[in-house]
């Protein structure tokens, strides 16, 4: 269905020697029908058609999570290069969840006070870069550990009120910040419960109530009606603690959470693999988990511990399985940085300490790369581009010979045709180097990001204090924020709030850009 005199830029099918043919042949098959669509595009300018228009039509993301577990360490610098860091998450993921610094333990909530720094930091990092955060965790159910250590003295009443205070000034803080929320994570697997006694866990036994994880969902939902809510579980994907009765209690203890329309989301599936990766064992284990409990399956935190000359192989081959399943969601990666290790046997790293890439790090790229669409070609009379595309979000782009123009459009799930119109605005994805050089090199832009968008400006001739002015769809002046251009780079004192709006940058007097923005979905 390709437009004529278009180029699809996607890459082609990798066979990799040790990935079986079979494989890739079933899971390519499985991919075209299920994360693919048909797809015209009708682009305007100002209300008018881009009729017989040259134009690039680029995959931003995909509408599958791939992500990884994000952490201050990284930026900080203390055990590698900050700057090398964040480059490698955009490299690498569009999805992020933060290793500990949303945690209870890290937040603390005593005597009525929360401390979001650590937590802010990667979320709006993450939101300033394009990067969608999974909220983690909100309860660690495992084990008492998990807790800050001033509950441990609290009555049932009391600690349910602790638990109360801390899911209203966590979920109401970070609404609309984050897409996910591990609400519950390991429902049922607790050092002192008796095997096959599920409702003998943490929380069920210090709040003396059987019913609390439906309490926090409910009270939860309450304070965000925005983020999708996931319960997760170890030990019952990775085919290491696979006695028939664990998965039962999980797939039993979960059902009785769908009760009522205030409850979960999402299966988590963490996928600590450990020394095994079994793809028989996780394909059997993933069907089983779906069958029993009607939710989408993500897996959250995936990590491994096998011979290096297996893991770029297996990753593959999970990656694959992940994507070519209607069941799952997503696949997050735990260990992806040698840097930053939980367990110093896993192998699981997408590049060494340093930051260079490893041949997991370049597989797991590869196939990210075959599996966006990218259309270099031009729009009929018209003014419309036909394509066949994986799902997910792009930017459409063109230059009138002065300005480059662009707008992001969503590629929705679905088996049947789809069309769109959108209208292109002066803003455009930067290069590389974040410098665009037009008219023979005189001119030079500037670039920032702003809710994931990338915008240029000249900023060469400007010598007076500058401010980003934010107003409502209606007119209403919402923000005026000071911030300074060094090195060619804008640096944002904070992102533009949720929603839409209309953007201005000059001085107080004179504006260099103006322009519409959107949150990011």
């Amino acid at each position: 269905m390709a437009f004529a005199g278009m180029m699809l830029i996607s890459a082609c099918s990798v066979l990799f020697a040790a990935v079986s043919p079979d494989i890739i042949t079933q899971t390519d098959a499985a991919i075209e029908n299920l994360r693919k669509r048909n797809c015209t595009v009708t682009i305007t300018k100002d209300g008018v058609p881009l009729s017989n228009t040259a134009v690039l039509i680029k995959q931003i993301n995909n509408d599958f999570g791939f992500g990884g577990c994000i952490a201050t360490i990284g930026f900080k610098g203390a055990n590698g290069d900050s700057v090398k860091y964040s480059e490698a998450i955009r490299k690498y993921f569009d999805w992020a969840t933060p290793e500990n610094e949303m945690k209870w333990t890290t937040t603390d909530g005593a005597d009525d006070y929360t401390d979001f720094g650590p937590g802010d930091y990667i979320v709006d990092w993450c939101n300033e870069n394009g990067v969608k955060v999974r909220g983690h965790n909100l309860f660690w159910n495992e084990d008492v550990r998990w807790l800050p250590s001033w509950t441990y003295e609290l009555s049932p009443e009391q600690l349910r009120s602790a638990m109360a205070l801390h899911i209203d000034s966590m979920m109401t803080h970070y609404r609309g910040k984050v897409a996910h929320w591990d609400i519950i994570n390991e429902l049922i697997h607790y050092p002192q419960a008796t095997h096959g006694t599920p409702e003998v866990t943490l929380f069920d036994s210090a709040t003396a109530d059987p019913d609390i994880f439906k309490w926090i969902l409910s009270r939860a939902r309450k304070n965000d009606s925005l983020s999708k809510f996931v319960v997760n579980e170890y030990a019952i994907v990775e085919g290491q603690d696979q006695q028939a009765t664990t998965i039962d209690i999980f797939i039993d203890k979960m059902n009785r959470l769908l009760t009522d329309t205030s409850s979960f989301d999402i299966t988590g599936l963490e996928g600590h693999f450990g020394a095994e990766v079994n793809r028989e064992k996780y394909l059997a284990n993933i069907q089983r988990i779906s069958e029993g409990i009607p939710r989408k399956i993500w897996l959250t935190e995936v990590d491994f511990s096998i011979p290096v000359e297996e893991r770029a192989d297996r990753t593959e081959e999970l990656m694959r399985d992940c994507f070519a399943n209607p069941n799952v969601g997503g696949l997050i990666l735990w260990v992806w940085w040698n840097g930053n290790r939980w367990l110093e046997s896993l192998t699981s790293v997408l590049v060494d300490s340093n930051f260079v890439e490893t041949d997991m790090g370049e597989r797991w790229r590869t196939l990210r790369d075959q599996w966006k669409t990218n259309v270099n070609g031009a729009t009929d009379a018209a003014a419309q581009v036909s394509f066949r595309g994986f799902q997910g979000e792009y930017l459409a782009m063109y230059n009138d010979g002065t300005n480059n123009y662009s707008a992001r459009f969503h590629l929705a799930p679905g088996t049947g045709d789809t069309a769109m119109t959108i209208s292109v605005i002066d803003t455009v994805l930067s290069p590389s180097d974040g410098v665009v050089r037009r008219n023979g090199g005189r001119n030079m832009r500037s670039w920032f990001t702003c809710n994931g968008q990338r915008i240029g400006i000249d900023a060469s001739a400007m010598r007076e204090p500058l401010f980003m002015y934010t107003y409502s769809v209606d007119g209403r002046l919402l923000s005026k924020v000071p911030f300074a251009i060094e090195n060619r780079t804008i640096s944002l004192p904070k992102m533009v709030s949720s929603g839409c709006h209309i953007v201005r940058i000059g001085t107080n007097d004179k504006t260099v850009y103006s322009g519409r923005f959107f949150d990011v979905k």
